[in-house]
């Protein structure tokens, strides 16, 4: 499992942390100022993945347009991909990436990739629906799409286009961690420190039996596919920022927790 860190070894509730600290006068005033800093830090942390979730329901979930491409350069958005994804000795910036890549391509482009990617005509190389690349015969409206929405009723959501639509297109998927993360950072917020930690399990669960067990998969066959059916490199690059943030947030999961538990008196879920 990924372990986010920097160069130093620091995982990102670390790093927020320690840009939060100053220095204390006293013993008092520093441990005040640390218990404040970890609390603003696990709001920080919170909300980056709010955001993400976001960007990346955003994505996939229906075709681009002016506002898709500003948000891959919004600032808060930008900010939130350094600190989740570009902790990793070795790895290049892929928040770098990820800006470059919206500011070089056009609308237009942008439309042509999606429609010839995830919508058709023809064959296309990597479907954005989990049972499409976990079940046998690689199609639509399989026991996984079923497990997935019995998923999203157990935390208290239903996809969109119930029944109409499968549950399980990525873009339904990161749509309901975006709202459990945002519901997470709410009840954090409010005090409601038992329901923040329920709420991080179900997504741990989720990671686990879904996102994980695909998102590879589907991002690998994006970047394998022919140069002609990729038409661009828009979307192979936000199938790489998904795959790498599914990895690093799995890890982020546990750390949140332990430190939510710590902070609030509560043993994690």
């Amino acid at each position: 499992m990924t372990n986010p860190s920097d160069g130093s070894g620091t995982p990102p509730l670390g790093r927020c942390r320690r840009s939060c600290v100053g220095e204390g006068s006293t013993v008092e005033e520093q441990t005040y100022q640390e218990e404040a800093s970890t609390d603003e830090a696990l709001q920080c942390l919170l909300t980056a993945r709010t955001v993400l979730y976001g960007l990346l329901a955003r994505a996939f979930g229906a075709e681009p347009d002016s506002n898709l491409l500003a948000l891959m350069t919004d600032e808060a958005v930008v900010e939130a991909a350094a600190l989740l994804l570009d902790g990793e000795a070795g790895h290049p910036s892929l928040a770098g990436k990820m800006v470059e890549t919206a500011q070089e391509v056009t609308l237009d482009e942008a439309a042509g990739q999606y429609t010839r990617l995830f919508i058709g005509p023809g064959t296309l190389p990597s479907p954005p629906w989990e049972s499409v690349h976990l079940g046998a015969d690689r199609l639509i409206f399989q026991e996984s799409t079923l497990a997935v929405r019995d998923a999203y009723r157990r935390g208290g959501f239903k996809a969109a286009g119930y029944p109409r639509e499968p549950d399980d297109h990525l873009g339904t998927e990161c749509s309901f961690m975006a709202a459990l993360a945002q519901r997470t950072g709410d009840a954090w917020a409010a005090d409601n420190k038992e329901a923040a930690l329920s709420d991080l399990a179900i997504q741990r669960d989720f990671l686990d039996r879904h996102l994980l067990r695909w998102i590879g998969l589907f991002s690998c066959r994006l970047r394998e596919a022919p140069a002609a059916l990729r038409a661009g490199t828009l979307y192979p690059v936000l199938a790489e920022v998904a795959e790498r943030f599914c990895q690093v947030d799995r890890g982020l999961i546990d750390e949140l927790t332990t430190a939510l538990g710590e902070a609030s008196g509560i043993e994690g879920h």
